[in-house]
C-alpha cells in the first residue's frame, strides 16, 4: 500500500516537473517526495489555475467532462504546447 502511494507519487511528479519542463531527481524519502509534489502543484496553479488538474484527469480519461475556465484552458495549452508539438512531431 505504502509502495503503491509512492509509485503514484513519483508518477505525479514526473508529469508536474515535465508539464513545467523541469529537469528533476526524484527524491527517494517519501516525505521529501510530498513536497516535491506539493511545490510543482502550487508553480502550476499559479501559472494556470486551479483547475489545471481537471484537465490532466481529462486527458488520462478519469473525468468525463472539461469544466473549467477559458482563461485556464488557454494557459494550460499555451504550457502543454511544447509536449503536444513534440508527440505531434511538429
Amino acid at each position: 500500500m505504502i509502495m503503491e502511494k509512492y509509485e503514484n507519487l513519483r508518477k505525479e511528479y514526473q508529469l508536474y516537473s515535465k508539464i513545467l519542463e523541469k529537469q528533476v531527481v526524484i527524491p527517494v524519502n517519501y516525505t521529501e517526495l510530498l513536497k516535491s509534489v506539493d511545490e510543482c502543484k502550487n508553480a502550476l496553479i499559479k501559472e494556470i489555475g486551479k483547475d489545471f488538474e481537471v484537465l490532466i484527469e481529462y486527458i488520462k480519461s478519469e473525468a468525463e467532462e472539461i469544466n473549467v475556465n477559458q482563461k485556464t484552458l488557454e494557459k494550460f495549452i499555451k504550457r502543454t504546447r511544447p509536449l503536444i508539438r513534440e508527440v505531434l512531431r511538429l
